[in-house]
C-alpha cells in the first residue's frame, strides 16, 4: 500500500511533542471583540501615509485578522491578493486551520 501522509511517523511525533502542533491552530471561534473592532476596518484606516500597494496594505489587514484568530476572513483577504503576498499569507492561515485537516475554509 502506498503511504497517503506528508509526514514518517517520526516527524509526527517530533510535532506532537508537548502538543505542539495544536498551539499553533487557531481556536473554534474569533474572539467577539476582536469581530467588533477590526469588522468594518479598511486598509486605509491603518496608515497615516497614502498607499502604495493596495495588495500589501492588505495584506496587512489580513495579518490582524489572523492576529485575532479571524481565520475566515483572514483567508478571504488572502485569497484576493496576488502574486507572492497572497500566496504567502494564504499558506500561512492554512497551517493556522491545520495541515492535517481536510476541511475547506469557507
Amino acid at each position: 500500500m502506498i503511504e497517503t501522509r506528508p509526514l514518517s511517523e517520526l516527524a509526527l511525533r517530533l510535532v506532537d511533542i508537548q502538543n505542539a502542533y495544536e498551539k499553533l491552530l487557531a481556536p473554534k471561534q474569533t474572539p467577539s471583540d476582536a469581530m467588533a473592532a477590526i469588522g468594518k476596518v479598511k486598509p486605509a484606516d491603518l496608515f497615516t501615509q497614502p498607499i502604495k500597494s493596495d495588495d500589501d496594505a492588505a495584506a496587512v489587514l489580513c495579518g490582524i485578522w489572523l492576529l485575532h484568530d479571524a481565520l475566515h476572513e483572514s483567508h478571504e483577504i488572502s485569497q484576493s491578493l496576488l502574486g507572492s503576498t497572497g500566496s504567502f499569507w494564504h499558506a500561512i492561515v492554512h497551517r493556522r486551520r491545520g495541515f492535517f485537516q481536510r476541511e475547506v475554509l469557507v
